[in-house]
């Protein structure tokens, strides 16, 4: 996970874009996430507890990269970064 962590920061929007590309696949160490209104630049009530969930989630195991920015809700294939950058 680190590689991919280095990877991102040494890419950035590139590196995502690449993730959502290839299809990359969600798993217990990466997950993504994105805002509810793109529209607004704050961050809702929604976004919050979304964040505080998933930030939990890492704390409880052994941690993870959280990639914001990336609708990865499920269609017919499962949780893919597939869906919308």
């Amino acid at each position: 996970m680190r590689d991919l962590f280095d990877a991102l920061i040494r890419d950035g929007r590139v590196g995502i874009q690449r993730l959502v590309t290839d299809r990359h696949q969600e798993s217990v160490e990466l997950e993504f996430k994105t805002k509810d209104d793109g529209t607004k630049g704050s961050i809702g009530k929604q976004d919050r507890y979304y964040l505080g969930k998933t930030l939990s989630a890492f704390a409880n195991s052994a941690g993870g990269l959280l990639v914001w920015g990336v609708d990865a809700r499920e269609k017919n294939d499962g949780d893919s970064s597939s869906k919308r950058f």
